[in-house]
């Protein structure tokens, strides 16, 4: 197996780290605001759905709970009868907190180094987040 032999300077290094946590921070304030947007869809979708289908759905099963107040009741959908499609909630890939503390770690460490270059052993651990 043939190995790549490349430095890399540590500022370019940091720099690309701190773009990734930017990029990270933009995914999940994204992925807040679609879930709010998804949120308010399915409580729209659901709202849509009892209106206009309540009349031709039939009642399987009712079931009341005391303790929260609450019913529950299923319906048999008849058959041919075409639903609205349910609204889908669009996420962005975001990391994980253990990573982002990672990744906080080994740009705290690169600013207290005095090489030029990101060593191997460094360079293949955080690699992954470039």
């Amino acid at each position: 197996m043939a190995s790549i032999k490349a430095k890399v300077a540590v500022a370019k290094v940091i720099a690309k780290l701190e773009e990734r946590l930017a990029l990270n921070e933009a995914n999940r304030n994204q992925n807040k605001v679609n879930e709010q947007e998804w949120r308010d869809a399915l409580k729209k979708w659901q709202s849509d759905f009892v209106k206009n289908h309540a009349k031709v759905l039939e009642v399987e099963h009712i079931n009341y709970r005391s303790y929260n107040n609450s019913v529950e009741i299923r319906y048999t959908i008849p058959q041919g009868l075409e639903l609205p499609a349910e609204p889908n909630y669009e996420r962005e890939s975001t990391l994980g907190d253990w990573q982002i503390e990672e990744i906080n770690n080994a740009i705290s460490i690169l600013k207290m180094t005095d090489d030029e270059y990101v060593s191997a052993n460094t360079f293949s651990s955080i690699s992954k987040y470039l």
